[in-house]
């Protein structure tokens, strides 16, 4: 761990901070694209965040390793408002906000349209989609297929 950063682990997953004592922080999710959760972005953001002064919560859906990712389909997004509570739970933090780029933007931006303010009070996205996309399937990607379509009845990326 760098200097001057705290790491607190909780049920959905490490809360970055900055090391000295502190209240009234923001909180930010962080939700990576579709790189997937073990490229390891979301967490690196969260470190530069907290060296920041800011609390961070990296969450990961999807599936995948360290050598590709995984298929985005049928995630639930009340991932989002559920790592948002477990930041307000932390007694340093004062507000709290969502962080996505990528499919990661595309998700925070669908689940904030869905799920109201009330729920996920701030938003950044960066790079989403201007569209809502199906399900990502890499297999399909690297083969050379067309990952991107947009069909009413196929498979969903979100629920």
């Amino acid at each position: 761990m760098a200097p001057g950063l705290s790491l607190t682990a909780t049920a959905a997953g490490p809360i970055y901070g900055p090391g000295e004592a502190h209240d009234a922080l923001v909180g930010v999710v962080i939700v990576h694209g579709s790189e997937g959760p073990m490229a390891g972005w979301a967490h690196r953001f969260a470190a530069i965040l907290a060296a920041h002064g800011m609390l961070a919560l990296p969450i990961g859906y999807g599936d995948g390793d360290f050598w590709g990712a995984g298929p985005i389909r049928d995630v639930d997004l009340a991932v989002i408002p559920r790592a948002l509570q477990t930041l307000r739970a932390d007694p340093r933090c004062a507000r709290v906000g969502v962080f996505g780029w990528s499919r990661g933007g595309e998700m925070v931006l669908v689940a904030a349209s869905l799920l109201g303010a009330d729920a996920i009070p701030c938003v950044a996205a960066h790079a989403a989609a201007d569209i809502v996309n199906n399900a990502f399937d890499p297999a399909a990607l690297r083969a050379g297929g067309d990952w991107r379509a947009v069909d009413p009845d196929g498979p969903r990326a979100w629920v």
